[in-house]
């Protein structure tokens, strides 16, 4: 999916798989909320509570995940996957909390557990291409 979106071509390398191996410089993965999360002893999977009901979910969302990401070299493409991280992303964009960064909103979940991934990369596809195109990236050594 990152392949079709147009990122090799953006970063000038073979393919996105690279990113997690030869090309790790280009890369840094995190969570929305990057800690584990219980819920009644079960794995939080971002759904109940939803992070904005939650004081505790929303300060590691809307503050610390923020200055994270601020702490990256500009312009960063963010990749949220699945809808709770894309719902953050979505708030921070609008509140300008992720300046200067690019973002790949409804990028589907790529996890086998969302069987509708292939449809929703589908119906994505042309606004993630036009997103990477956007994207004013600046390599550095």
């Amino acid at each position: 999916m990152l392949d079709q979106c147009g990122i090799p071509e953006k970063l000038d390398i073979q393919h996105s798989a690279d990113l997690f191996g030869k090309e790790r410089r280009l890369l840094h993965t995190t969570s929305v909320i990057k800690y584990p999360v219980f819920i009644n002893g079960k794995n939080y999977t971002g759904h109940q509570p939803p992070v904005d009901r939650s004081p505790l979910l929303q300060h590691y969302a809307y503050k610390e995940f923020p200055a994270e990401i601020a702490a990256i070299t500009s312009p960063a493409l963010i990749i949220p996957l699945g809808k709770t991280a894309d719902h953050v992303i979505a708030e921070l964009a609008t509140n300008n909390m992720l300046p200067d960064h690019t973002y790949l909103t409804g990028f589907p979940h790529p996890s086998g557990a969302n069987g509708h991934r292939v449809k929703q990369f589908r119906q994505q596809k042309k606004q993630l291409q036009a997103n990477v195109k956007r994207w004013p990236v600046q390599l550095t050594p």
